[in-house]
C-alpha cells in the first residue's frame, strides 16, 4: 500500500518537468530562465532582412517588367520562412530561448515537439524553394541562351539534387512515425517509428552543407575566367561571398544537432539551433536581393539627387588636391576617369546582354569557349 502512494500520479507527472535534471538541481517552472529578448530580436532582424531583400528584388523585376519562376520559387520561400518564423518567435515568449528542459513542465511537453515537427517541415522546404530560386537565377547570370556548357548542366544537376533531396527528407519527416500523432505525443502508446530520424537529420545537416558549399564555389569558377578587370571579379566574387555565413550557420546547425543527439534536453539544444536556421534564410534572401539594389535606388525620385550631392562632396575633394595649378590623384584614382563601384556589376541593370570578347589574337580568342563567348548581364 506504501509502495502504491509513492508512485506518482498523471497529474503530478504532468505538473512536473520534461526532463529529470542533473544531481542537485532543482527545477525552477515560475523563473526558467534563458532569454525572449533574444528571440525576439534574432526573429524581427531576419524577418526585416528577408523583406527588404525580397522587395528589392521584386522592385528590380517590375521595373524591368520581368518576373520568373525564380522569383515564384523566392515568395514560396518567403512564406515558408514566415511560418519558421512564427515557431520561434511563439517560443521565444514562451518558456524563452535557451531554457533547459528541465525547467519546462511535462503538460507543455507534446505542444513544443509538435511545433518543432511543423518548423522542420517548413526549413526543409523553404531552404529548398530558397536554393533553387538562386540557383535557377545563376543559370540566367551565368549561362548564354541556348549553350549547354558545363556551368548548364552543374546547375541543373544541383537544381534537380536539391529538390530530391529536400522532398525526400520532408517525406521522412512527416511520416517518420505511425500514427503521426506519436511523433509529437509523449503519453501516445502504441504505433511505432521506423525511421531514425535522429540519424536522418544528421546526415541532412552534412549534405546540406555540402550543397552550399558547392553553391558558393560554383560561380567563382566562371567568374575569374571572364575577361573583365580583377577589380570587377573582386566585385562579383565579393557579392556572392555572403554565401560563406550560409555555410557557417549549416556548420553550427550540424553541431548543434550533434549536441542534442548526445543530450536528452531537446528543448535547450534545438532552440539554439534554431537560430543558426534563421540566419541561414536571410543570408540566402541577400544573395537574391543585393544585386537588385542599383537597379531600384535608381528608379528612386531622390537618388539624381543623391547622387548630385556625392559629386559635390567628390569634386570639392578634387579641388582640395589642386596645388600650384596641378591636379593630383585622390586615394590612387585618376582624376579624368570616373569608375563604377564593385557593386555596379548586375543582372539586372541591363536585359541586353554583352559578349565578353578577347582582344588578342584568333587563338587566344578560340582557346577557352566559355571566357570569350560569354555572354552576362551585365554593363561594362
Amino acid at each position: 500500500m506504501a509502495s502504491a502512494d509513492q508512485v506518482p500520479s498523471l497529474e503530478q507527472l504532468l505538473e512536473g518537468p520534461a526532463l529529470e535534471p542533473p544531481p542537485g538541481v532543482v527545477p525552477d517552472f515560475a523563473n526558467p530562465g534563458g532569454s525572449h529578448a533574444l528571440g525576439y530580436g534574432i526573429v524581427i532582424l531576419g524577418s526585416i532582412i528577408a523583406i527588404i531583400a525580397v522587395l528589392m528584388r521584386l522592385g528590380s523585376r517590375f521595373i524591368l517588367r520581368k518576373i520568373g519562376i525564380d522569383d515564384g520559387f523566392m515568395i514560396s520561400a518567403l512564406g515558408l520562412f514566415a511560418g519558421y518564423q512564427y515557431v520561434i518567435y511563439k517560443y521565444s515568449i514562451f518558456p524563452g530561448l535557451a531554457v533547459h528542459q528541465w525547467n519546462l513542465q511535462l503538460k507543455f511537453l507534446p505542444d513544443f515537439l509538435y511545433h518543432v515537427h511543423i518548423a522542420s517541415i517548413f526549413y526543409g522546404l523553404g531552404i529548398m524553394c530558397l536554393k533553387v530560386a538562386i540557383l535557377i537565377d545563376w543559370l540566367h547570370i551565368f549561362v548564354p541562351q541556348g549553350r549547354g556548357n558545363t556551368m548548364f548542366w552543374a546547375l541543373h544537376i544541383l537544381i534537380w539534387c536539391n529538390v530530391i533531396f529536400y522532398m525526400a527528407g520532408n517525406f521522412a519527416e512527416i511520416f517518420r512515425c505511425t500514427p503521426r500523432e506519436k511523433i509529437w505525443n509523449v503519453f501516445f502508446e502504441g504505433g511505432s517509428c521506423p525511421v531514425n530520424i535522429a540519424a536522418q537529420n544528421f546526415s541532412a545537416g552534412i549534405l546540406n552543407l555540402i550543397s552550399d558549399v558547392i553553391i558558393l564555389a560554383l560561380p567563382q569558377w566562371v567568374i575569374w575566367r571572364l575577361n573583365m578587370s580583377r577589380a570587377r571579379k573582386l566585385g562579383l566574387s565579393l557579392l556572392f561571398l555572403i554565401g560563406i555565413f550560409i555555410c557557417v550557420c549549416a556548420t553550427a546547425s550540424i553541431v548543434w544537432l550533434d549536441r542534442m543527439l548526445h543530450s536528452e534536453d531537446i528543448l535547450y539544444c534545438m532552440s539554439i539551433r534554431s537560430l543558426w536556421g534563421i540566419g541561414e534564410w536571410a543570408a540566402g534572401f541577400l544573395i537574391l536581393g543585393i544585386p537588385s539594389a542599383p537597379k531600384v535606388f535608381q528608379s528612386l525620385p531622390f537618388s539624381e539627387s543623391v547622387m548630385t550631392l556625392i559629386h559635390s562632396w567628390t569634386n570639392h575633394s578634387t579641388s582640395s588636391n589642386n596645388v600650384d595649378g596641378i591636379a593630383h590623384r585622390s586615394w590612387g584614382r585618376p582624376l579624368s576617369r570616373k569608375r563604377r563601384g564593385l557593386w555596379e556589376i548586375t543582372e539586372l541593370e541591363t536585359q541586353d546582354t554583352v559578349p565578353m570578347t578577347r582582344t588578342s589574337g584568333g587563338k587566344d580568342h578560340e582557346r577557352d569557349g566559355t571566357a570569350s563567348d560569354m555572354h552576362v548581364h551585365i554593363t561594362m
